[in-house]
C-alpha cells in the first residue's frame, strides 16, 4: 500500500483566484513522509503559501460527541515555497498548501 499521495490543480476562475494551485497531500503512514515536489510550470507563485492540516496520532482516533474537536484543521502560513521545494509531511494528516499567482509587473 502506498503510504503518501498528492495531488495538484489550478484554479482557472475569476481574477481574484485565477492560477492559484492547491497541493493536497495525503500521508497513511505513522511516520512523517518527506516529499520533494517540483510544480512543472509554476514559476510564478508567491514565496507563502496557506497550510490547512488535519492530522491524528493513530488510525483509531476519532471525533465523539463528548470530544468533538479531537481532530481539526489548522491553518497556517508556509514561508519560502517555490516551484520546487522539499516538505515533510506528519504521520496520519491530510495537508491542504493553496499558493496564490503572483501579480503581473
Amino acid at each position: 500500500m502506498q503510504s503518501l499521495s498528492a495531488a495538484a490543480i489550478r484554479t482557472k476562475g475569476s481574477s481574484a483566484i485565477k492560477g492559484t494551485i492547491y497541493l493536497k497531500v495525503v500521508n497513511a503512514a505513522a511516520t512523517p513522509q518527506p516529499l520533494e515536489i517540483k510544480l512543472a510550470g509554476a514559476s510564478k507563485i508567491g514565496s507563502d503559501a496557506m497550510l490547512i492540516r488535519m492530522k491524528s496520532d493513530s488510525t483509531g482516533e476519532t471525533n465523539t460527541i463528548t470530544v468533538p474537536t479531537r481532530i481539526i484543521p489548522v491553518q497556517s502560513t508556509i514561508k519560502g515555497i517555490g516551484a520546487d521545494m522539499h516538505q515533510t509531511f506528519p504521520g496520519y494528516s491530510i495537508s491542504v498548501l493553496e499558493m496564490k499567482r503572483t501579480p503581473a509587473m
